[in-house]
């Protein structure tokens, strides 16, 4: 896969979701051409379709443009919708210094098993998208808030195209699933910064933790 951005990252998933929710709105456009198709070659009665009178632009008034419209495109929406993609994984953070830029945080997703003693540098990473139309999002290490993604579609440099994205995705898809691999994507400036204060936070509760837990044995000691 090469090396990525986590931008890039986040807007495969993103982009992912995207074509998924647009299939189904094709197929759904298709089942309803379908009907109308099949009522019009059997002889479907006026009461199949729903006849709307538009009136023409510069005319009198008197000239409208009859419109049919099948009913079964006005009925309740009982159909299979996506509304939310959440994904969780762990992962490790690592801080180094890349050439010609100031110290960044890079994500190793790591396929594993399960956990061994020796990872407790292991973060957990929590992406969720919601919205059926222009889905936006939220990534989260370990409950807390890394970054927010907005709607997709919104503005933005260096997008990489569609299927591109989708094709990061399927890599992913493919990593996650076969356990031994790795792969790394780097993390902006900002993004950075936010991972320092997370893993400040996150270590610093832990200390407290052990802390109250040896004040509460040296008690009990007694």
């Amino acid at each position: 896969m090469g090396k990525r951005s986590f931008d890039d990252l986040l807007q495969a998933f993103q982009s992912a979701l995207v074509a998924a929710q647009e299939s189904l709105r094709i197929r759904r456009e298709e089942a309803i051409r379908r009907m109308s198709v099949a009522d019009e070659t059997g002889g479907a009665s006026r009461s199949s379709f729903f006849t709307f009178a538009i009136p023409q632009k510069g005319t009198d008034g008197d000239t409208y443009e009859m419109l049919p419209l099948p009913v079964a495109s006005f009925r309740a929406q009982h159909r299979p919708r996506i509304s939310m993609l959440s994904l969780e994984f762990e992962c490790e953070l690592t801080e180094k210094r890349l050439p010609g830029a100031s110290s960044r945080y890079s994500l190793v997703i790591v396929a594993r098993n399960q956990r061994r003693w020796w990872h407790k540098n292991r973060r957990r990473m929590q992406i969720v998208f919601h919205g059926t139309d222009h889905p936006s999002g939220e990534v989260r290490i370990d409950g807390k808030l890394l970054v927010e993604i907005p709607r997709y579609g919104g503005a933005g440099k260096g997008r990489s195209a569609p299927a591109a994205k989708r094709s990061i995705f399927s890599k992913l898809i493919h990593l996650l699933r076969n356990v031994g691999q790795s792969q790394r994507f780097t993390m902006t400036t900002a993004q950075s910064q936010r991972v320092r204060e997370i893993v400040g936070q996150a270590d610093a509760e832990t200390l407290m933790r052990e802390g109250n837990a040896s004040w509460w044995g040296a008690i009990f000691s007694k």
